[in-house]
């Protein structure tokens, strides 16, 4: 028998598809949790990892954030964190400037889904709060 190949975190891929067909189907946590035998947290990072939007069990949320909210936000959870714009900005896989140019300039007006997801699990936030999901 050969062993399916174990990613640092303990994960392996055919977890990782199960979990991104779980979100897809636009499963609560609470199923999720069960099906993956894993606790909330761990889920979480994992999703994180891949690029998995996890948020509000893939369900728009029920008032999103305006523009500048967002950009507020945005900010007080960085600097409540400890991360950079800059760091923030390469873990969701842009240029270092791309966050500090949408906070401190309102440029893109929106964040792209992908990325309000991304940062949204990093945070454990709604991605509404991050702004508009269209």
């Amino acid at each position: 028998m050969i062993e399916a190949d174990i990613d640092p975190h303990g994960w392996t891929e055919a977890e990782y598809q199960q979990l991104r067909r779980l979100v897809r189907a636009r499963k609560p946590m609470s199923v999720i949790t069960t099906a993956m035998r894993r606790p909330a947290e761990t889920i979480r990072k994992a999703a994180g990892r891949v690029g998995i939007g996890l948020t509000n069990g893939g369900k728009p949320p029920a008032h999103p954030a305006a523009p500048k909210q967002a950009r507020e936000k945005l900010q007080t959870l960085a600097n409540a964190k400890g991360n950079s714009l800059a760091e923030l900005s390469r873990m969701i896989r842009r240029r270092p400037g791309y966050l500090a140019t949408f906070v401190r300039e309102g440029e893109p007006e929106l964040l792209e889904r992908k990325d309000r997801d991304m940062l949204a699990v990093y945070f454990q936030i709604d991605a509404g709060d991050l702004g508009d999901v269209r």
